[in-house]
């Protein structure tokens, strides 16, 4: 059993090694994954999992399991040398000899990307540009990143890019927010988005992506987008070491309390007394230069080449577009 969209990406090889590992020795096993909000399963259908079900059982349920898993201790067990995809992989008990070059894979709904894609190309032919998800809110202030730092990497991007966002309600509405305060040139998507496969879907139609938010990182990684992952509490060791198409960037922040990584899961930032309103400082101790030369490293693009955007006043289309909500 394990909560986390994007954790349940992650240990997707470990369940595929493990299914494979004892089906070679005898029958193939019945496999049920537990989590929260099934419907935003990401890898629905796939051979090697039977069912998939809440994490909440009665002593009943759970007594007519032969075997049961807890995956929950990765979370507190993650160092800068052993991935999360070891620690499942240890838990599973999975022979040393197996596939190690096995990253994770999933697949959009293709009905919701044939319903999203008439918005994207529209996006793309209006603006002239590749779009790129931006997204520097995590689920918890102390792996979110600030606006301000966003702001700064995009519009060195933005001969190139169009960023846009795409959140849940209440995320996105504080983004929305944040994105008219800096009259930032940032796309907001979020209207579209209803589940996690909405997401996985839109992911699949953009160019690149730069995120604190490891639900999209994992979802970006497993569908081969190119694009940066920004880490300040937990080293992107623990997190990205299988996805060929992502660039780990790790904050280098030196505070009174903490030296990054901290490792925190849930209590907060100590350098901000645990505020759970505040954003943790040591995101924005990331340079924004590196993270453009992350992605045009990943990506092959040189932004300041880019001969689009000359079509266009970028003076007009920022003030309209910082208030531009589909």
């Amino acid at each position: 059993m394990l909560n986390g969209w994007g954790d349940m990406i992650l240990i997707q090889p470990a369940l595929r090694n493990f299914h494979n590992m004892i089906s070679a020795e005898g029958p193939p096993p019945h496999i049920t994954v537990g989590c929260n909000w099934i419907r935003n399963f990401p890898y629905p259908n796939v051979p090697y999992i039977q069912e998939v079900r809440p994490n909440i059982l009665t002593l009943k349920e759970l007594c007519s399991y032969d075997i049961v898993v807890n995956l929950t201790p990765v979370h507190s067990q993650r160092t800068a040398e052993r991935s999360m995809r070891d620690l499942f992989t240890e838990i599973l008990r999975i022979s040393s000899d197996y596939d190690c070059d096995d990253p994770p894979s999933i697949s959009p709904n293709p009905k919701k990307v044939r319903k999203l894609r008439p918005l994207f190309d529209q996006l793309r032919e209006e603006t002239g540009k590749k779009l790129l998800c931006a997204n520097w809110k995590s689920r918890l202030n102390h792996k979110s990143a600030s606006p301000e730092l966003m702001y700064d990497i995009v519009t060195r991007l933005y001969d190139t890019y169009q960023p846009v966002i795409f959140k849940d309600e209440g995320t996105s509405q504080i983004m929305q927010g944040e994105i008219r305060r800096l009259n930032a040139p940032i796309i907001n998507l979020s209207s579209v988005i209803y589940d996690y496969h909405d997401t996985i879907a839109a992911l699949s139609l953009v160019d690149a992506f730069i995120s604190v938010d490891t639900g999209i990182v994992h979802a970006a990684g497993a569908l081969g987008i190119p694009g940066v992952a920004l880490f300040g509490p937990f080293p992107p060791e623990a997190h990205v070491p299988d996805y060929k198409s992502i660039v780990p960037i790790r904050a280098s922040y030196r505070g009174k309390t903490c030296n990054v990584p901290c490792l925190e899961l849930h209590k907060g930032c100590a350098e901000v007394n645990y505020s759970p309103e505040d954003v943790s400082p040591c995101l924005d101790a990331i340079d924004p230069a590196d993270v453009v030369d992350g992605l045009e490293r990943i990506t092959g693009d040189s932004h300041y080449q880019n001969s689009i955007s000359k079509l266009y006043s970028q003076s007009e289309k920022t003030s309209k577009e910082a208030a531009y909500v589909y």
